[in-house]
């Protein structure tokens, strides 16, 4: 050790950072609540201004002697958190402020914000100029996790917000730019910025912090470096989520712990950018001068390599290729101060040469045949004469022509054109087949073609031959059959013949039986021939249809008989006839919410409706019961399945407007009258806490929530009912925080509570961890850990209580409990 030495004053400070300056003195700051700190006779604030100041100290290099102090602050709470040195020797701090902090200077600022930033000469006497950032709300908002100022002036922060800052404050409502690498925060998230030289403006600003968890710092390092980049360690993924941003090919995209876990980022927030163009045409001849541009930003020195050997240090030089390929340029932006990292970007130029048309053998076709062309060497293509041509410009057109023809096709670039030229030869056809036939089954026809020297059949199913002009054909089924005709020059084409195979005789197939209830027409359908004639007549739509509609007045046999190409065939259809009636017996009034009977006439089953109000919906008699007044229908079916319907309005009896009272609230133990509403006589379901069976006013003294049940009988004999339910309720407190010193005096940390069945306590620290657990409420925590081995230190834990009261309601407690040492 060199030598290390105290400093403060008579009450209490916080040292959180120092700097080494150029000289080897020692920069440091933090907060104090002293107000004889001893600070420097010309120093910026001379005089403590309450409650919390920030403040910074100037030590020499050997440690002996305090060069320069001053308080920063207001009358309300403040605090310095880092101190930054930049490389003309003024001084830099970022911290946290309650009261109205001074805005000076032509300074980026966000009034009424709760963060500071102020920069100081090398002797702390003058203030150069000082701002706030932050949301404006008033209040603090980040805990500052690293600060930087760069060799160019720069500002840079970082800090943490949410619920689990003590200071309280969270990232809703802080500044962001359009260039924000996250734009949206849950309120629990860090927060990076930047800001010019002198602070002018804001730069840079972006949330980072997953869309669950409330990242933060548990002591976790933070820094950056020079270049603008900050490296931080974070409390995240708490709740055991595994929201933390990520990128691909990282360690671990996923958070293995039950709780919070250690996460880790390291973010650029300034660099150079660069961005090249050509300015010209997309492709270059050689020797063909083009000029490059430079679109970079935040860099002022450059370099260039051209892909051929050559390079440059021009920022917009212009340059040519001799010799036709592919060139990739690479641009090289820097800073030449070196406040940000160089970047570099590619763009590919194409130079290319004078074209060369090349085309394959010229083509043989046969008449009625096309044949896809090919030139290769150019960019753009003319093809003349194009009327047998697809496309005039494009590289391979179709060609369709019938006749032997001469073609020209010339071929564009950039850099020139060329013109060649070739003979498509067409040779002749000239052939022909049979028409298409209708055969029946079992049957043949002769097939035929002419025209060439050669034929081929297929499929041969069916065929006599399948290499002579005219075969015989008898197929089983349709089938359409190829020929394969070939000329003597070799040209050939296929002609198609169509042998339809016609269906058989008919089967007719179709329901034989109908029924026609109460004279309702019945639509008969019968399939399985081309045509039909109905026999008798009488009754029906039309006789020659294979769906009419009958209509007959008793029950009759219908003969219909199809016919098709091939042949006719015969079915009977019979179309019963029905009659059915159905009707309803019920009383027409009835009582609320009480059983009566309906019954049914007329049919041999039976359907009732509404069937949420009958017991049986399908019985002759069944008991129903309604609430309001309701019409019942039944639908009857006899033995033929025709159906009939009847329906019966049922209207209620008037209420009696009684009720059992309303539930009721009590504390156990004690004992309430019931206010119930009726104007005739109560009986009450026997219960053990009633005081009488038969009154309309008793008491009850319930241990546990009870559920009382009554009914009264009203002027037409009808039974109403209603209940009542009284709940008994218990107690529970639990205090905020307690003092294990051995005094006697609030040295234990326990629940009370009245009427309490079954309980559990647990208690975690910060970080998660299970500290003390009791299945007692009489047994509280003393402030230790590990059976009372060790103590656990001031700080604020969590309780979770589990409770049941003797009535039986289950409810948990959760909060906060500071444990003072």
């Amino acid at each position: 050790m060199e030598w290390s030495t105290f400093s403060g004053g008579s009450n209490t400070e916080s040292a959180i950072s120092l700097q080494l300056a150029n000289d080897n003195t020692v920069y440091f700051t933090g907060g104090t609540t002293s107000p004889d700190l001893g600070v420097s006779a010309d120093a910026y604030q001379g005089t403590f201004g309450g409650t919390v100041d920030g403040y910074i100290g100037h030590i020499s290099a050997d440690g002996t002697q305090l060069l320069h102090c001053t308080y920063n602050g207001t009358p309300q709470f403040d605090q310095n958190y880092f101190v930054q040195i930049d490389t003309e020797g003024d001084i830099y701090v970022v911290g946290q402020s309650l009261g109205d902090y001074e805005i000076n200077g032509n300074v980026y600022s966000i009034p009424n914000s709760g963060q500071f930033i102020q920069k100081f000469d090398a002797e702390l006497a003058n203030s150069e100029w000082s701002t706030v950032i932050g949301s404006g709300n008033g209040g603090i908002d980040i805990s500052p996790s690293a600060f930087l100022v760069t060799n160019c002036g720069q500002v840079y922060v970082s800090g943490w917000g949410g619920s689990v800052n003590y200071a309280g404050g969270n990232t809703n409502g802080l500044p962001i730019t359009p260039d924000a690498f996250q734009a949206d925060t849950d309120g629990n998230d860090f927060y990076l910025m930047v800001l010019d030289e002198e602070a002018e403006d804001l730069v840079y600003a972006t949330f980072f912090g997953g869309g669950f968890s409330g990242e933060h710092v548990d002591g976790g390092t933070s820094r950056f470096d020079k270049d603008g980049t900050v490296y931080q360690a974070v409390c995240a993924g708490c709740g055991g989520n595994s929201d933390f941003p990520t990128q691909p090919g990282v360690w671990s995209q996923t958070n293995e712990a039950m709780n919070c876990n250690l996460g880790v980022f390291k973010f650029r927030l300034s660099s150079t950018s660069a961005i090249a163009e050509i300015d010209g045409p997309d492709v270059i001849c050689p020797e063909d001068e083009f000029e490059l541009l430079n679109l970079s930003s935040g860099s002022n020195t450059y370099f260039w390599d051209f892909g051929d050997g050559n390079t440059s240090a021009e920022e917009e030089p212009t340059y040519s290729y001799s010799e036709p390929g592919e060139y990739e340029i690479k641009l090289v932006s820097s800073d030449s101060e070196g406040c940000l990292a160089p970047d570099s970007t590619f763009i590919t130029v194409t130079v290319e040469d004078v074209p060369n048309i090349e085309i394959g053998d010229e083509p043989f076709i046969c008449s009625g045949e096309t044949v896809q062309l090919e030139a290769t060497g150019a960019d753009d293509w003319e093809w003349f004469p194009a009327d047998d041509l697809s496309a005039s410009d494009v590289s391979n057109p179709v060609f369709t022509g019938d006749a032997t023809t001469e073609l020209n096709v010339v071929g564009f670039t950039t850099c020139g054109s060329d013109t060649i030229q070739l003979e498509v030869v067409v040779g002749g056809l000239n052939i022909s087949a049979s028409e298409d036939s209708e055969i029946c089954p079992e049957e043949s026809v002769t097939l035929s073609a002419a025209g060439g020297s050669d034929y081929l059949w297929s499929p041969a199913d069916g065929l006599s031959a399948t290499d002579i002009p005219n075969p015989q054909a008898s197929p089983a089924v349709s089938t359409t059959y190829s020929v394969e005709i070939t000329t003597e020059e070799g040209c050939s084409a296929v002609e198609e013949v169509q042998v339809d195979v016609l269906p058989p005789p008919p089967q007719l197939s179709g329901n034989e039986n109908y029924v026609s209830c109460n004279g309702a027409p019945v639509q008969l359908s019968v399939s399985g021939a081309e045509t039909y004639m109905w026999s008798p007549a009488d009754g029906l739509s039309s006789a020659s249809a294979n769906n009419p509609t009958a209509t007959p007045l008793s029950t009759t046999v219908y003969t219909v008989t199809g016919e098709n190409s091939c042949g006719s065939a015969e079915l009977e259809v019979t179309v019963q006839v029905g009659e059915i009636s159905v009707s309803i017996a019920a009383d027409s009034v009835v009582c609320f919410d009480n059983l009566f009977t309906l019954e049914a006439f007329g049919a041999d089953a039976y359907v009732w409706q509404p069937d949420d109000n009958v017991l049986d919906k399908y019985s002759q008699t069944t008991r129903a019961i309604i609430e309001t007044p309701t019409i019942f229908s039944v639908t009857g079916i006899d033995s033929l399945g025709c159906t009939a319907s009847d329906s019966r309005l049922i209207q209620l009896f008037p209420r009696a407007g009684f009720r059992a009272g309303n539930d009721r609230v009590i504390n156990f133990g004690d004992e309430i009258t019931l206010e119930t509403f009726s104007p005739f006589p109560i009986t009450w379901e026997e219960n053990p806490y009633l005081s009488c069976t038969y009154c309309n006013f008793p008491e009850v003294n319930p241990p546990e929530t009870t559920t009382f049940y009554a009914s009264v009988t009203t002027e037409y004999d009808c039974i109403e009912s209603d209940s009542v339910t009284v709940f008994v309720r218990g107690q529970i407190y639990v205090p905020n925080a307690f003092t294990p010193d051995g005094d006697g005096l609030n040295d234990i940390f326990k629940a009370r509570g009245v009427d309490i069945a079954t309980f559990n306590m647990k208690i975690f620290n910060r970080w998660g961890d299970l500290v003390f657990e009791s299945n007692d409420i009489d047994e509280g925590w003393n402030g230790g850990t590990r059976n009372s081995e060790y103590y656990c230190p001031p700080d604020m834990y969590q309780y979770i209580i589990v409770a049941q009261e003797e009535q039986g309601e289950v409810f948990e407690l959760s909060g906060h409990v500071v444990l003072i040492r």
